[in-house]
């Protein structure tokens, strides 16, 4: 097996050199295992989703090419096989669908000729090849590759719960997993049990109902100190040594100082036999 000195990297004419021991290689999982070691290279998601975006393609392909030939539809001839039609009656006919026929102001307009004529389409729009849901559909089809949920983009009316909670999810189902990997790769190349790489997710606008929420669970859990508090809101930890104490609320009592006395009880009991 070869062995790797290092790595280079070439920008225009500018080569720049890398050790083995200053580059880190991060993957996504790649389930193509090979004698190659291809697997070792990880996969894109869009290498995935590689024929939804070959058709996404040659659907906005058609799109284009239908807009640049969109003033053909279809041919007028001659209604009668026997009899075709002369030069001067071909630009005649010409004449009269530019002045009649085509342009905003004749849009789904009826005109009438004299002549005997049969209509051939040639072309149909995107929308007759359902080109445009097909485009919307392979749209989706990619951003769920990146596990993103396509309500985000949508431009249909959807409740506010809905893209709140859609976007919730990217933040907790695709940022957070990538920051773990990065984290747990990163914190490996320390290679030391007092380095560790964390990240911090309370800037979302995703997490501040979550964070509040788990504000006032904390606050209620007396018997944890107030730095595992923080360590499980990702906080680093207090040096003041007041925070590794436990603190009970003084409103709490024991049970036996606010018991009812039996012989209270007993004084206010009318027994009968």
């Amino acid at each position: 097996f070869p062995v790797t000195i290092g790595y280079k990297m070439t920008i225009g004419d500018q080569t720049v050199f890398f050790t083995k021991d200053e580059v880190v290689h991060l993957s996504y999982f790649n389930p193509n295992y090979g004698i190659d070691g291809q697997q070792l290279y990880g996969q894109s998601p869009l290498e995935a989703a590689l024929n939804t975006v070959q058709s996404s393609n040659e659907g906005m392909n058609t799109k284009i090419k239908s807009f640049l030939n969109g003033g053909v539809h279809g041919l007028l001839t001659s209604a009668d096989k026997d009899q075709s039609i002369s030069v001067e009656q071909m630009s005649q006919v010409q004449e009269m669908i530019h002045q009649k026929i085509t342009g905003s102001a004749n849009a789904k307009g009826i005109t009438a000729t004299p002549a005997m004529l049969s209509y051939q389409q040639i072309g149909m729009s995107p929308a007759d090849l359902e080109v445009i849901k097909s485009i919307q559909f392979d749209e989706e089809m990619i951003l769920k590759a990146f596990g993103i949920d396509p309500i985000l983009f949508s431009k249909d009316t959807a409740s506010y719960n809905n893209k709140k909670e859609a976007s919730k999810t990217l933040v907790y189902n695709v940022i957070v997993p990538i920051l773990n990997l990065m984290c747990e790769l990163y914190t490996d190349c320390f290679n030391d049990p007092n380095v560790f790489i964390g990240y911090d997710i309370s800037h979302f606008e995703e997490t501040q109902q979550d964070l509040k929420t788990q504000v006032e669970s904390l606050d209620k859990a007396w018997w944890i100190s107030p730095n595992e508090k923080r360590e499980m809101m990702a906080k680093e930890k207090s040096l003041d040594i007041l925070m590794d104490k436990i603190y009970i609320p003084s409103s709490y009592v024991p049970i036996d100082e606010v018991s009812v006395p039996l012989d209270a009880n007993l004084k206010n009991f009318d027994y009968k036999d």
